[in-house]
């Protein structure tokens, strides 16, 4: 098992990960995530790999890539929020056939070095609510719940008023 910085000739390996990914959470938030053919675009990743703020992480298993994470350092800030620098995981996918495996957990420890080595000292990401096994995986790693984003379902008021 090996992590290592991704490079552009990894651009197609990244994109397959990513699209399960879109899967999986299109079928836990299909009113909020559809489905796309091309979750990053190749202009984009390359864009990713030029920016000395972002990194793309690979995990391999015997040559083959079952994993990867796309981490950027940035500020936490806004309103009373005390400004500092963290570490943030934008997405961070393992090949459905290898999870539960131990190769979630060799990522996050290579995710907390690339911050330790900037010396990021808090590490920082979204999961979806209903995305229990993400939940119980973190929860086991130490992570805590920091805060709650509400999302409610409005219904549409219609456009021509009702007759009276």
């Amino acid at each position: 098992m090996h992590v290592r910085i991704a490079t552009a000739e990894d651009y197609s390996s990244i994109e397959g990960l990513l699209r399960e990914l879109n899967a999986l959470h299109s079928e836990i938030e299909p009113e909020l995530i559809r489905r796309v053919e091309i979750y990053l675009g190749n202009d984009q990743y390359l864009q990713i790999l030029k920016d000395e703020k972002q990194e793309i992480l690979l995990l391999e298993d015997a040559g083959t890539v079952i994993g990867c994470a796309w981490i950027a350092e940035r500020m936490h800030e806004g309103g009373p929020a005390i400004e500092l620098p963290v570490a943030f995981i934008y997405e961070i996918c393992i090949k459905e056939s290898c999870r539960r495996e131990g190769f979630g957990r060799t990522l996050i420890r290579a995710i907390e070095n690339w911050a330790l080595d900037r010396k990021l000292g808090i590490l920082e990401f979204n999961v979806w609510s209903r995305n229990q096994a993400a939940l119980q995986f973190y929860e086991e790693l130490g992570f805590r719940y920091v805060r709650h984003e509400m999302s409610k379902r409005l219904a549409q008021k219609n456009a021509d008023p009702e007759p009276t």
